[in-house]
């Protein structure tokens, strides 16, 4: 399932911002996707979980607070019967469902256009082994006993160092290699990162100079973008993207990704206008071909 997230992202120690509920687009905004032509609607597919509660109707959420029953927000869903699924759970007048859904989005609703799937039909693109490896080919070893109890020491106090990004390269997880540890940092900064690291830890290590922002300035933007998405009581604001889905900074690349409902060219030309390249788009919402 898609998460409140974009794809999780395995890099140790980001600090990731919380995806809220989110809340229906505003009737002052056109969020994007809206079909120029009624009969000529793009179909989307998505894994969501569809709630309703009282009399506000089912609702596509890709946001779920983690209560029970849970509670979220999102744009309305037309076309949905209960009686045509399996599975769903019902607490304190709430009933929900994770599922799989294709249907068109005029901009504020999704319009259910074809038999409901269930949750495990959606599967997301295998994670790309170039996240797992090393960030040299020749990682620098002092003891080779020192893994990940050792470098955790280390990691704290990296993330408030001004580096770019940490990773592990764990053959307890997705990496079939020995144990190392990367740590990209601005231009001219390896030889100061390292003399950090190395009283903690000496096992086997790649610091790797590259000419990104560090965590604090990818934190910084994302609180930045999602400010510009949100009003100050909460709700979406006027931006062609939607209400906010919630954020995640990939430090690998060094940008912040953004869940929007549909990520088409209009809301991706209001993204660059603003931010060049360092803001990228994750539509919740995947064009059916």
């Amino acid at each position: 399932m898609r998460g409140a997230l974009l794809t999780v992202l395995l890099v140790i120690a980001v600090a990731c911002g919380e995806a809220t509920p989110a809340a229906a687009p505003s009737g002052g905004s056109t969020p994007p996707g809206t079909p120029s032509d009624a009969g000529d609607a793009q179909e989307y597919r998505t894994a969501a979980t569809v709630l309703e509660v009282g009399d506000r109707g089912p609702q596509l959420c890709h946001a779920v607070a983690e209560s029970y029953p849970p509670q979220c927000g999102g744009p309305a869903i037309v076309d949905w019967d209960w009686d045509a699924v399996d599975g769903e759970e019902s607490a304190s007048g709430v009933t929900w469902i994770d599922a799989v859904l294709t249907g068109t989005w005029d901009g504020v609703r999704f319009t259910v256009t074809r038999p409901v799937e269930p949750a495990a039909t959606w599967s997301e693109p295998p994670a790309d082994p170039a996240r797992f490896a090393p960030g040299c080919d020749d990682p620098d070893v002092v003891d080779p006993s020192h893994g990940l109890d050792e470098a955790q020491v280390v990691i704290g106090d990296l993330e408030r160092a001004g580096v770019s990004s940490i990773r592990v390269s764990d053959p307890s997880g997705p990496w079939d290699g020995p144990f190392v540890l990367t740590v990209l940092v601005p231009p001219g900064r390896g030889e100061e990162i390292t003399g950090l690291i190395r009283p903690d830890y000496e096992g086997a290590l790649c610091v790797v100079e590259r000419d990104l922002p560090t965590m604090d300035e990818l934190h910084a933007l994302q609180d930045e973008v999602s400010a510009a998405l949100t009003t100050d009581d909460g709700s979406a604001g006027d931006s062609p993207l939607g209400p906010d889905l919630g954020s995640v900074p990939d430090t690998e690349r060094g940008v912040v990704v953004v869940q929007v409902i549909v990520a088409d060219e209009a809301a991706r030309a209001w993204v660059r206008e603003r931010w060049g390249d360092r803001v990228v788009l994750d539509g919740m919402l995947q064009p059916v071909p």
